[in-house]
């Protein structure tokens, strides 16, 4: 998830499923954003981020990453092996979940670390949430009619109708959770 007036670049991504080998590379130069990793993210030297200050490295897991304009980045490490932040010749490591460490700009070594506060936490969940009204950046938000006409019914299932039937029985009633007030 990519915050708004986020600059986040792919600057290589190479997933090879037979071999199960991958490289995730990418660069933020400010913003938010939350990254879910995969397959690549287990690997070692799998998935690198870098930032005008640091460069972090995710593995297995899951991490929520601020950049101010000024080069301050803030990492949360939520779940996983581990995430290795380097700065300044200076590299730590965090196996933690809710565990943070602030690298102050460009030329700081990466902070000791330190438990995320629930408050820390949710500021930056929140600036990943959508807005009422808002569209994600698109010009004409797509209805069923578009997605229905798009390729993507043919990638999520050879059959569209049958998926589609198949997660209505999944989601029937006696398989639904009820809130009790």
């Amino acid at each position: 998830s990519v915050g708004p007036n986020a600059d986040l670049t792919i600057d290589d991504f190479v997933y090879d499923p037979n071999a199960g080998n991958g490289k995730l590379a990418m660069s933020m130069t400010k913003g938010v954003m939350r990254f879910v990793g995969g397959k690549i993210s287990k690997l070692e030297s799998g998935v690198t981020t870098n930032t005008p200050s640091a460069s972090i490295g995710i593995r297995g897991g899951v991490f929520l990453l601020s950049v101010s304009p000024n080069g301050l980045v803030e990492v949360i490490f939520l779940y996983g092996k581990e995430l290795i932040v380097t700065a300044n010749g200076r590299t730590r490591v965090l196996t933690h979940p809710g565990w943070s460490i602030i690298v102050n700009g460009p030329g700081a070594e990466p902070s000791a670390a330190a438990p995320a506060t629930i408050v820390e936490i949710a500021d930056l969940l929140n600036q990943l949430t959508g807005r009422p009204g808002s569209t994600g950046g698109v010009r004409i938000p797509p209805n069923e009619i578009y997605i229905a006409g798009s390729r993507v019914p043919g990638a999520i299932s050879g059959n569209f109708a049958a998926s589609t039937q198949q997660a209505t029985r999944a989601s029937s009633p006696k398989t639904q959770l009820q809130v009790i007030d």
